[in-house]
Formats: C-alpha cells, structure tokens, sequence
C-alpha cells in the first residue's frame, strides 16, 4: 500500500508540474494573443487549469475522503448504490457522506456556489 501511495504521490507531483507548465504556457504566448471573440474560451481554459491545479494540489481529495469514511472506492460506492448492495447499513450516515462529498467537489470547482447557495435559503 505503500508503494501505491508513494507511486501516486510522484505521479501527483509529475502532472503537477505539467499542468503548471501548460498553464504558463497559455498565459504567457496564448492567452493574449486571442481575439476578444474567444474571450469566453480563454476564461473556460483557465478556469479548467484552475480547477487542474487545485485538484493537484490537494493530497487528501475529495475522492480519498469518501473512500476512507465509507471503506470502499467512489467506482465501487456508485455501482453498490446503483445496485442496491450498499454496505453503509445507515443510510443517514451515508448521505452525510455524500453531502461532505458534494461540497468538497464545489469548493474545489466552484468556490463561489456554496456561498451563493447559503444566502438564497436565508
């Protein structure tokens, strides 16, 4: 498990670094060179670069996180809900997972959301 974990983490700091090379890349020779037509695209690239780095940068991912609290992949909890062969005998616990789950993921790709959301139910 071990070797995994240190094989992932290097491949993580592999694709961190080319991620951060495209990114550079765009902004430096791309980005403004654009005509104000592509403006939306550009603003779309950098947002999934954005998006790219964070997921990069964060080690503990949503993803390992719900691994760890329900003992099984995201892969597997999916094909397990969709089957009905859940293993969480507490569905209220589950939900809590999966709500945790939710609002790491828009932290991530959309930091604003939550916030937005939050102020409408008040």
């Amino acid at each position: 498990m071990t070797e995994l974990k240190n094989k992932n983490t290097d491949d993580m700091r592999i694709l961190a670094g080319l991620a951060a090379a495209i990114e550079a890349e765009f902004n430096t020779h791309l980005a403004d060179n654009l005509p104000p037509e592509q403006n939306f695209r550009k603003s779309m690239m950098r947002r999934a670069l954005n998006i790219l780095r964070q997921n990069l940068a964060n080690a503990n991912s949503p993803e390992d996180k719900l691994a760890l609290a329900t003992g099984q992949s995201c892969a597997e909890l999916a094909t397990n809900l969709r089957t009905g062969e859940q293993k969480l005998p507490d569905s209220a616990l589950l939900q809590r997972y999966l709500l945790e789950y939710v609002k790491a993921k828009l932290v991530i790709t959309n930091p604003n959301f939550l916030a937005q959301q939050e102020a409408r139910q008040k």
